[in-house]
């Protein structure tokens, strides 16, 4: 037995205009349309709204267990996929090898000169140097 089936109904003009711009405007097809208005059209209002919820709600475990099954594909697929290497971090004498001191590292086992001494001040500057005036 088929999935779907065409029907022929005659409908007015007006009508059948007005389904062709819903359509046109939600981006659905006229059977789509159509199929929804007529299974609102069947359910019962107000005799059986829990068998209808239930209904519902089992639909809706149908679409989740569809999830769930097409996002594990995704991850395994995923996961097979080779995974690129870490990237290398370069040291600061890889980026910077003009900053680098050969003279520190053959130095380093050698002891530091004491700084020179500044020089003194001479007797003439401290006797004949200016004085702060208040």
């Amino acid at each position: 037995m088929a999935d779907s089936a065409q029907i022929n109904p005659k409908i007015k003009l007006a009508t059948k205009v007005r389904l062709l711009e819903f359509c046109k405007e939600r981006g659905h097809s006229q059977g789509d349309v159509v199929e929804a208005a007529l299974e609102a059209y069947f359910t019962p209002a107000d005799g059986d709204a829990q068998t209808l919820m239930f209904q519902k709600i089992h639909e809706l475990g149908q679409g989740m267990k569809d999830i769930t099954t097409l996002l594990g594909a995704v991850i395994q697929h995923m996961e097979r996929q080779a995974k690129p290497p870490q990237p290398k971090i370069a040291t600061r004498a890889e980026l910077y090898p003009e900053l680098q001191h050969p003279q520190e590292d053959e130095d380093a086992g050698l002891p530091v000169e004491a700084e020179p001494v500044p020089p003194t001040r001479s007797s003439w500057r401290s006797i004949f140097g200016r004085k702060a005036t208040p």
